[in-house]
């Protein structure tokens, strides 16, 4: 009786000891799921946010880019091809000689041909206008008081605007730019003749 309870007894213990294994076994096997799941998600997020700054990175790479591009056209300025800093040629026109005569004409480009009426006004541009505008003459051009090495810096307005007297202009040193060309150029005024006699002389770069 004592021997089949002592079989009894162990057969329970050994069936609690299973049991108790068992249960062990299984915890551990989820404790360790659950640490690799959250490990898993942790490596997935980090994953994403270095994804998404390096998205955020090429775009601000992309933008930077764009915006050098942009300064670097602006720093190059003028182009020197649309710099006209060549030889120096010497244009006069004498008093009372006529205007609509392509002789007495400065035919810069086809666009600009630079004369001045016999009537005591300022320059034109023959190519465009049959005679003077007080405002607005010569159509066509931009001028600016200064030389070609600062023509980034200086400030293009019509003739008379940037001249203010053109009497006065003669030694002065100016850059004037033909708009529909778009080409820069160097003048200096020789002479003005005052009164009504419509002469004039100065000097200006070339090609």
């Amino acid at each position: 009786m004592k021997d089949k309870k002592l079989d009894l007894l162990k057969t329970f213990f050994t069936l609690f000891i299973s049991i108790f294994t068992l249960t062990l076994f299984n915890y551990c096997g989820s404790s360790n799921d659950e640490e690799s799941e959250l490990y898993v998600n942790e490596v997935s997020t980090q994953n994403s946010n270095d994804e998404s700054n390096n998205g955020n990175s090429e775009n601000t790479n992309s933008n930077n880019n764009s915006n050098g591009e942009t300064n670097s056209n602006l720093s190059e300025g003028i182009p020197s091809v649309k710099i006209w800093s060549g030889a120096l040629k010497t244009f006069v026109k004498g008093d009372e000689m006529d205007p609509k005569n392509q002789l007495n004409q400065d035919r810069i480009t086809d666009n600009v041909w630079i004369t001045r009426g016999n009537d005591g006004g300022q320059i034109y541009n023959a190519a465009k206008e049959s005679n003077d505008n007080k405002t607005q003459s010569p159509i066509g051009t931009q001028w600016a008081l200064g030389t070609l090495d600062k023509v980034n810096d200086l400030n293009f307005k019509n003739f008379r605007a940037a001249v203010s007297s053109p009497k006065n202009v003669v030694g002065k040193d100016l850059v004037v730019h033909l708009t529909d060309d778009d080409i820069y150029l160097s003048i200096k005024f020789k002479s003005w003749s005052q009164g009504k006699k419509g002469g004039f002389s100065y000097e200006r770069s070339t090609k």
